[in-house]
């Protein structure tokens, strides 16, 4: 159960396997997710090291199940949603239609364009859950009343570190923070909660590719009465394709402890990224060697010579390095 909550159980994610995006607007049942990566190969042995793993959520709403005979669904609203009066909150399993329920959208050259249909049977315990700014305030001041102290510390404790950043059961935690924040197609969201100030702060965002983490850290500034940087637009340059062609190539980097794959290709005047898992999308220049992109979130890239990419992705530093 700790390696599942801490994402070290080295089970891997189904979400990032090649054939996930053929079937995800398809309805399946647990079963069939389960089915999905019983029997593929371990990525560690337990306890290793870190990999977020949608899998191993998948996996806690079944224990859930087993353990109380209730539908995960079912298990959530008696125990959370209603306690707290948690009334725009449920389990969206794909099988209905959720009244007030936003559709997912992605910014694609300028443009508002919607995303590919996910049937959230396939999030299941692992994200299939809807919401509201103001319930997940009922969720953090509620918090203390559903669980022990002892289970609350254990919840919010750094088990576990992987790229410079402490975990949680399901949270990123430091002393003056703790975080729950990401993103599915056609959406993403950041909740964190500033113990030392009483101060939560939730963005929830039906554009994949919003500025939620900038967005996020900008009103705790605000609210805390600390600096922070105004939004402003950003300036593009022109640069010879030529210089294109310095960066073309397949890269890997890790966040979360779990490896992605970034490939850089040319086409024509243009510079293009893809990341397993998301929308290819433009390479903007910023400068010859800084450039943007719109995928889950802001991302900016610093392209050095050596081969490594440096990212600020949503507010998160991660490296890339040359995998040709």
């Amino acid at each position: 159960m700790h390696h599942l909550l801490t994402n070290t159980s080295g089970i891997p994610d189904y979400v990032t396997t090649e054939g996930f995006t053929r079937v995800m607007g398809t309805r399946r049942t647990r079963r069939e997710l389960i089915d999905d990566f019983r029997d593929r190969p371990p990525l560690f042995e337990p306890g290793e090291r870190m990999s977020y793993s949608n899998s191993g959520w998948v996996l806690l709403g079944e224990v859930i199940e087993r353990l109380s005979g209730l539908t995960y669904g079912e298990y959530v609203r008696q125990h959370i949603f209603v306690p707290l009066a948690m009334e725009s909150s449920g389990l969206d399993d794909g099988g209905r239609i959720v009244k007030g329920h936003a559709g997912g959208y992605m910014s694609v050259d300028g443009l508002i364009t919607p995303t590919p249909h996910l049937d959230n049977s396939n999030q299941d315990a692992a994200g299939a859950l809807h919401s509201t700014v103001l319930d997940l305030h009922r969720w953090n001041r509620g918090l203390p009343r559903l669980l022990r102290p002892d289970s609350l510390a254990q919840l919010v404790g750094p088990h576990v570190e992987a790229d410079r950043t402490a975990y949680g059961y399901g949270c990123a935690v430091s002393p003056d923070r703790v975080e729950s924040s990401g993103g599915t197609i056609g959406f993403v969201s950041v909740s964190a909660h500033y113990p030392r100030d009483d101060l939560f702060v939730s963005v929830l965002s039906n554009v994949e590719n919003a500025a939620f983490s900038e967005i996020e850290q900008g009103l705790a500034a605000i609210a805390r009465g600390e600096t922070y940087e105004r939004p402003s637009r950003r300036v593009f340059v022109t640069v010879d394709p030529a210089v294109f062609d310095r960066y073309v190539g397949r890269y890997t980097m890790r966040f979360a402890g779990r490896t992605s794959t970034m490939e850089v290709a040319r086409e024509g005047d243009r510079l293009m990224v893809e990341v397993h898992g998301l929308t290819r999308t433009e390479l903007r220049p910023l400068s010859e060697s800084r450039y943007f992109a719109r995928m889950k979130g802001e991302v900016e890239l610093d392209f050095a010579t050596d081969g490594e990419v440096a990212l600020n992705w949503a507010g998160r530093h991660v490296i890339a390095r040359s995998a040709d």
